[in-house]
């Protein structure tokens, strides 16, 4: 669902019309993501490969629609391109940091690290930043909140935050896998 995603973002026409279908693709890739949790803890299915890859599916689809944001032309992605940019580029270092920490700890003591609450809160949040960002221009009606995208920059400040304190979170618990040894 990933490329189809980013198509519907870079598709080069006038209109929010493919917004909005960018944005219905990564709802439901994010909601059928949730089901699949759900089903897989109902029925015990589980396993550590899930744990690993799921939050990676995750991490690929918000990269993914970022970066379609970033490359598009659609007038607020254009001035917003720094602050999505930036905002990429922390999401891509934590999610490279904590990936590794859970490699790290799975090599060296078979210690699956699963996504913890924070770390959860983080991608619904990150998810609803980005369907907003998508729709908003279509749904805000014409004011200075909307022409100053004031409301974009504060969800994206947020998300980053989030971004930041959850992946300090895992790095902090799980320190003793970050060693100079």
């Amino acid at each position: 669902m990933i490329p189809l995603v980013m198509v519907f973002i870079l598709l080069p026409i006038d209109g929010v019309w493919h917004l909005f279908t960018g944005a219905a693709i990564f709802l439901i890739a994010t909601l059928t993501d949730m089901a699949d949790g759900k089903i897989a803890r109902k029925y015990n299915l589980v396993t550590d490969f899930g744990k690993f890859l799921d939050p990676l599916a995750d991490k690929f689809l918000v990269f993914g629609t970022l970066c379609a944001m970033i490359g598009s032309n659609v007038d607020k992605f254009n001035d917003m391109k720094m602050w999505l940019s930036l905002s990429l580029a922390v999401i891509i270092f934590r999610e490279l940091a904590v990936t590794s920490i859970r490699l790290v700890a799975k090599n060296a003591d078979g210690v699956v690290i699963a996504a913890a609450m924070l770390g959860k809160i983080k991608t619904v949040f990150q998810s609803i930043c980005i369907i907003y960002l998508l729709v908003s221009d279509a749904i805000i009606p014409d004011c200075f909140i909307k022409a100053n995208h004031i409301i974009d920059y504060v969800l994206l400040v947020i998300t980053v935050i989030l971004t930041v304190v959850s992946g300090m979170q895992y790095i902090l618990k799980y320190s003793k896998y970050i060693s100079t040894k």
